[in-house]
C-alpha cells in the first residue's frame, strides 16, 4: 500500500490541533452529518492524525507523485472563489456555521493563502 500526495493550495482557514478539529467536526457534524462528502470541495482534513482542516476556496489540488504546475492567476483566483461564495450561499446553514468559527477555532480571522502536501 502506497501513500497518496497532493499538492494542495487554498484561500481560506484552517484550524489547528487535535482538540480544536475534533471541537469543529463535532459541531459541523450537527449542521449536517454527511458533510465529509456534502462539502469535500471545500474541506480538507487530516484523515490520519486529525490535527488540521482547512475550508476555503480550493485553488489548486493535483497528485503530486503524477507531477504537474497551475497558473494561478487572476482569472482562476476569481473563478474559484465565486464558485466557494456561491456554494455558501446555496448552504447558508453552512455559511452561517463557518462564519461563526472564523477567529474561535481557526488560525487567523482573515482567510490566508496555504500551500501544502497533503499526503496520506
Amino acid at each position: 500500500m502506497g501513500l497518496d500526495n497532493f499538492t494542495r493550495c487554498i484561500y481560506g482557514w484552517k484550524v489547528e490541533g487535535h482538540k480544536n478539529v475534533k471541537k469543529f467536526k463535532d459541531k459541523l457534524e450537527k449542521v449536517n452529518k454527511n458533510y465529509y462528502n456534502d462539502y469535500c470541495n471545500f474541506l480538507v482534513t487530516d484523515t490520519m492524525c486529525g490535527e488540521y482542516i482547512f475550508f476555503g476556496a480550493h485553488l489548486v489540488y493535483y497528485d503530486a507523485d503524477e507531477g504537474g504546475e497551475v497558473i494561478v492567476d487572476d482569472k482562476l483566483i476569481k473563478q474559484v472563489t465565486n464558485k466557494y461564495k456561491n456554494f455558501l450561499k446555496e448552504h447558508p446553514e453552512l455559511d452561517k456555521f463557518l462564519t461563526e468559527q472564523i477567529g474561535k477555532l481557526t488560525t487567523s480571522k482573515d482567510p490566508q493563502l496555504y500551500i501544502f502536501q497533503q499526503i496520506w
